[in-house]
């Protein structure tokens, strides 16, 4: 799938972000829902601490369903971003998926078995709502509210992270440098 740009305006400067909705393969039928999730957003984690990350989360939303992703990345990672992305889900959903033999075919573990489908995430409103940014509208905008009000509902939004709490997606790598430090404390 071709990866279309998304122009954001999130500081100053425009930048170019990536967005991309995945829709959760049928493993996620074996993995219960909140540990589905939470196996994602560790995945996503862990790909904005990695010694060289990829890219840098600038808003996401994870439901039972579907996974909502806006992020910096440079052109040439896309494809790195996304094997390394599956690869870590891969790894820790093959527990879930051993233990239900009798309902999925562990043989698809490997690179066969479709993880997630992808689309390019085309709703303006939503991505601008995941970073942080306020959508004004001079008249009134039933969806929008209702968008609104769902997103401050969701446990695994950034929403969280702009509301300034901590949310449970490492969005920056500046934040991976808080928890190696909080972690070099406790040894």
């Amino acid at each position: 799938m071709k990866m279309v740009k998304t122009e954001a305006i999130m500081n100053k400067k425009k930048r170019a972000l990536f967005s991309v909705e995945l829709l959760i393969g049928p493993w996620r039928k074996v993995v219960p829902g909140h540990i589905c999730k939470m196996l994602i957003a560790e995945a996503l984690s862990e790909g904005v601490c990695h010694k060289k990350p990829l890219h840098e989360i600038m808003g996401y939303l994870i439901t039972s369903r579907r996974v909502f992703i806006v992020m910096d990345i440079p052109d040439k990672n896309i494809h790195e971003l996304f094997r390394d992305f599956y690869e870590r889900i891969r790894k820790k959903i093959k527990p879930y998926l051993h233990s239900h033999k009798e309902h999925y075919d562990t043989a698809k573990t490997d690179k066969e078995m479709v993880l997630f489908e992808k689309h390019e995430l085309r709703n303006n409103y939503l991505i601008r709502l995941l970073c942080g940014k306020k959508v004004a509208l001079k008249y009134y905008d039933p969806n929008l509210e209702r968008l609104k009000n769902m997103l401050q509902k969701q446990e695994y939004c950034s929403m969280v992270d702009y509301s300034g709490a901590i949310g449970p997606v490492i969005m920056h790598c500046r934040s991976c440098e808080h928890v190696k430090d909080e972690n070099q404390h406790q040894h």
